[in-house]
């Protein structure tokens, strides 16, 4: 097969636009059965930090764990362990971790033998299964390997005889290669055969990676010319995806007039909206980035808040409320505040994100609208307290004229609305006084 022949358009045909690219960045907790990992670690600790989390993920799955190294090597791993808070004892009394020890004795005529090392990996990996093991995962640290080996060339036979069988039998392996002990050219032969790299405290797709397959060596090139163009193919498209995804992420947090936030598990902000940034007097959004509110708010909020957040990162459940905002330097505010649990793929709780809604001027209206009812309510009682005073004849629905209900009346005036009550007479009575007044 030319060149020529392996186009863009093959590959379209091969891999189907719309098909979602492969997720590209993960760490220890996310690798599974059929995972291949090259870890070149510079010290001790970064050593120690891969494979810890490997090693003990494997065990409190109850997969079978084999652990290879040089003879100095295996008791620290297990010291490692303990160290962590995980006792992996009872789980090498009963088998389901064991540890081979690779020495002199492991090479053939004191050279490095892939098919012999490679026989008793394999032969380990079979054990476990027949031992019911639904995964076996093992972690090979490679340095031992120095004192037989005269060139890269056979350690990478081994490496890809070790890849086809991880793909083969969905179990799951771990190599580790000192960078300060192996040549860098070496390290570059390795490499592509294994799909995983881990890099600190990530573990990243390897753009090197070449799987093993059983094709004639002369149909090899041609082969890995399609992966590497299919490859470059599914890239640009998950490149143009996540462009335009952050295109439209932008835009929303730039334009939008609601405060949109994401917090880490402590409640410090991870990112902010423009609208929020400008609300705490940022000139950049950037600069809320590990700050909480207790740096905007005061306290009375800022608790409230933070209660609210470590309350969804526990139980896992959203919430929906008013929220009364309180500033050192400013009038109190509303929002209407929406809050869920940011999760990882995995689904495990990394913090919270909300969205919060300005409502201030509904709530003032509230409160006027509150305060105008409950004056009203007064003067009708006062009416009511009034009606109740006034001496109407129960059967001629006239005003009596009685002292003592005038007296109540002028009381209860004078009590409830400032107004005396005068003593004129009614323009019946000042008739008949005029009256009596005339000479006969």
């Amino acid at each position: 097969m030319g060149i020529g022949e392996v186009g863009a358009g093959q590959v379209a045909a091969d891999q189907p636009a719309a098909a979602p690219a492969a997720r590209a960045v993960r760490n220890i907790a996310d690798v599974g059965a059929g995972d291949h990992l090259c870890c070149l670690y510079e010290s001790e600790d970064e050593r120690r930090a891969t494979l810890v989390p490997f090693v003990r993920q494997g065990l409190e799955r109850g997969e079978k764990v084999v652990l290879i190294a040089g003879a100095d090597a295996t008791e620290r791993i297990h010291d490692w362990l303990r160290d962590d808070g995980f006792d992996d004892g009872p789980h090498r009394s009963r088998g389901q971790i064991v540890t081979l020890v690779r020495d002199e004795t492991s090479l053939r005529d004191g050279l490095f033998d892939p098919v012999a090392m490679y026989g008793l990996t394999r032969a380990e990996i079979e054990k476990g299964a027949a031992e019911g093991y639904a995964v076996v995962r093992v972690a090979e640290d490679r340095t031992w390997a120095l004192r037989g080996l005269p060139s890269s060339v056979r350690l990478t036979e081994y490496e890809r005889q070790l890849d086809a069988q991880v793909r083969a039998d969905h179990c799951l392996a771990l190599c580790l290669y000192d960078r300060a002990k192996f040549e860098p050219a070496t390290l570059l032969d390795v490499l592509p055969a294994h799909a995983w790299a881990v890099v600190g405290a990530e573990v990243c797709e390897n753009l090197r990676y070449q799987p093993a397959d059983d094709l004639p060596s002369s149909q090899r090139p041609a082969a890995e010319l399609k992966r590497w163009i299919r490859s470059m193919v599914e890239r640009a498209r998950a490149q143009e995806a996540l462009t335009q995804e952050r295109f439209l992420m932008h835009t929303l947090m730039d334009n939008i007039p609601d405060n949109i936030y994401f917090k880490d598990k402590d409640s410090r902000f991870i990112r902010i909206s423009r609208a929020l940034a400008d609300q705490f007097g940022l000139a950049n959004p950037a600069e809320a980035v590990g700050k909480s509110d207790f740096d905007f708010f005061t306290e009375e909020h800022a608790k409230q808040a933070y209660d609210d957040e470590q309350a969804i990162i526990a139980q896992g459940k959203p919430i929906n409320k008013e929220e009364k905002e309180t500033w050192a330097d400013r009038a109190d505010t509303w929002v209407s505040t929406t809050k869920v649990p940011l999760r990882d793929e995995a689904g495990r709780s990394m913090g919270t994100f909300g969205i919060s809604r300005d409502i201030t001027a509904r709530k003032v209206a509230e409160a006027e609208s509150a305060r105008l009812i409950g004056e009203l309510q007064e003067a009708l009682w006062k009416v009511k307290g009034l009606s109740d005073l006034l001496p109407v004849c129960s059967s001629c629905r006239k005003v009596r004229d009685d002292q003592a209900y005038r007296d109540q009346i002028a009381q209860y005036l004078e009590e409830h609305a400032d107004v005396e009550l005068g003593h004129g007479l009614c323009p019946d009575c000042a008739r008949k006084a005029d009256a009596g007044a005339k000479p006969s």
